[in-house]
């Protein structure tokens, strides 16, 4: 679990020390930078802002809930399900998302906006290339691929 001590900011960005993970057999530590974004959903200033107002103790659990208990995957995922049921999917619907399908989005749209295959894999902490694995094409990518062809074709 990340706690208070595992989060620096500095001018321009937010550091993010992870000390373990389930894929890390070494269970090496790893510091990813977060830059700034400038929007108003800037995740480095919103964090800011959590912390500014949040209350915690170094060694404390970054997220916790009303009751002091700590945020678990498994809490995290019944939230994201609500929430999907809440849009109007259903329940079945919703069963099918979890917190993976954030590692999911965050390599699709880091490979939809260019970024090479070696930055996706680091930032993800990924050791393979299972990576790819998440990484799905959206139908706008894929609607490109005819006309694309068609042009290849004629020259």
């Amino acid at each position: 679990h990340l706690l208070r001590c595992d989060l620096h900011l500095h001018r321009g960005y937010l550091s993010v020390t992870i000390k373990a993970s389930k894929s890390d057999t070494f269970r090496a530590t790893c510091t990813l930078p977060v830059a700034t974004i400038g929007t108003p959903t800037c995740p480095v200033k919103a964090m800011g802002r959590f912390l500014a107002h949040a209350h915690h103790r170094p060694t404390q659990p970054l997220f916790t809930l009303s009751s002091g208990q700590f945020l678990t995957r498994s809490r995290l995922t019944n939230v994201i399900r609500r929430l999907l049921q809440a849009t109007g999917l259903s329940r079945q619907e919703a069963e099918r998302y979890g917190t993976h399908n954030l590692r999911i989005g965050a390599a699709t749209d880091a490979a939809a906006s260019g970024l090479p295959s070696w930055l996706i894999q680091a930032a993800g902490r990924w050791k393979s290339t299972a990576y790819q694995r998440y990484i799905r094409s959206p139908r706008k990518a894929l609607m490109r691929v005819a006309p694309a062809l068609a042009t290849q074709a004629r020259s």
